[in-house]
């Protein structure tokens, strides 16, 4: 399996599996983390529904953040979501400049 089949198996199993635990994973796993960390969120918002504190989110469009700091890292499905797919698109943008 080539790295662009397994981003696409990646993308689609977090596509095809909304509401099967996701957030409750993560949310859980960080709850129970007691160490400085950051959380990868699409909006710094959504520290209300991750149950984190506010410094500890990391939003989507801010990533510059992560230079400054050494501090172990967990991202939201709908981040992981969006990389994944961003990420074959563009695959698929430089597939057709190539040819």
């Amino acid at each position: 399996m080539n790295i662009e089949e397994k981003l696409e198996l990646l993308r689609d199993y977090y596509c095809a599996n909304r509401k099967v635990g996701f957030t409750t994973l993560l949310k859980e796993g960080t709850n129970n983390y007691s160490k400085s960390k950051f959380i990868v969120a699409y909006k710094k918002d959504d520290w209300k529904y991750l149950n984190c504190s506010l410094n500890e989110i990391v939003s989507w469009n801010s990533l510059d953040v992560l230079k400054r700091h050494n501090k172990p890292l967990a991202i939201d499905n709908d981040v992981m979501y969006m990389l994944l797919n961003e990420s074959l698109q563009r695959i698929e943008e430089l597939k057709l400049k190539i040819k």
